[in-house]
């Protein structure tokens, strides 16, 4: 059923331009790690992340945390298949079907906002299939509900991190830009005021 699905959605994007089928999947692959991805969070606490702070931007970790995230990737989702195959209750393995897109996605070396629709989705189709009670499924849609509301406070959450974490960057670049920055200005100073002294005007 699944390999069914896979060729009904791409044999025909396949048919029409095979070429930009191909080189989404190949300009994906080669993404590293970004601030968004739930991977930079401990590299950071780690001091493992560079000095670009865009949530879209790369991370800057070592390449090794970039090779593991995907084998953790392709490990969960291994995981939730095998586990669906062997599942003796049909139900049980819809729901472990419906969550692989979810662990796909919060596992992956990006994340964009639009990615809670597919996640939020998947868990409301997984808790609907599963055997839960009522009170069971009023915490599931709960939570997903805080989820959802969550979602915008993640910028000024990752700012107060930010701000009680300082990331080393290799070779003290931003510690000697910030030097630099301030020899210039004090340099400055100096000159205007031996200028005034002099009576004479800042130096072209």
């Amino acid at each position: 059923m699944f390999a069914g699905t896979l060729a009904l959605v791409h044999i025909p994007f396949l048919i029409w331009n095979a070429p930009a089928v191909e080189q989404a999947y190949l300009q994906q692959g080669k993404r590293a790690i970004t601030n968004e991805s739930v991977w930079s969070f401990p590299l950071r606490l780690l001091g493992l992340t560079g000095s670009d702070d865009r949530m879209w931007a790369p991370a800057g970790a070592p390449h090794l945390a970039d090779t593991g995230a995907a084998v953790v990737q392709v490990l969960l989702v291994l995981a939730l298949v095998a586990l669906a195959v062997r599942s003796p209750c049909l139900s049980d393995a819809l729901v472990l079907a419906a969550l692989c897109p979810a662990v796909f996605l919060l596992s992956n070396r990006i994340f964009s906002p639009q990615f809670v629709l597919v996640v939020v989705a998947a868990w409301a189709v997984a808790g609907a299939i599963g055997p839960l009670t009522a009170r069971e499924q009023l915490l599931l849609g709960s939570l997903l509900m805080a989820a959802t509301l969550l979602q915008p406070l993640r910028l000024p959450l990752r700012g107060a991190l930010r701000n009680q974490v300082v990331a080393p960057v290799p070779g003290g670049d931003v510690a000697r830009r910030r030097g630099r920055h301030r020899a210039r200005v004090a340099a400055g100073a100096a000159a205007v005021a031996a200028a005034d002294l002099t009576g004479r005007g800042p130096p072209r």
